[in-house]
């Protein structure tokens, strides 16, 4: 990959790290709420804070995507996440039934 196509990619990774983290976790915290979902990630991702993080060093779009990410419980899909109360990754009442 030349330089170029490394720093677009570089650039758009921070957008789907923190678009698609974001929504994630208030997918889970709204119980699969889809356009609540949308409009949170939307949100946060135009926020001026945000965009104001993108010019920085300290990767806080990754940061904060990733995090989002790492707080979603896996083998929550659409429909899966009824059955079980909001728990936290790896606990027991995460796995399923």
């Amino acid at each position: 990959m030349d330089v170029e196509r490394a720093f677009a990619f570089y650039w758009n990774m921070k957008m789907v790290f923190l678009i698609g983290g974001v929504f994630l976790l208030l997918m889970l915290l709204t119980e699969d709420d889809f356009w609540v979902s949308l409009c949170g990630a939307a949100w946060v991702f135009l926020s001026g804070f945000t965009q104001w993080w993108y010019s920085s060093p300290t990767m806080m779009p990754e940061m904060v995507g990733c995090f989002c990410v790492s707080v979603w419980p896996p083998g929550t899909g659409h429909g899966a996440r009824k059955e079980r109360p909001f728990c936290w990754p790896r606990s027991r009442s995460c796995r399923p039934p």
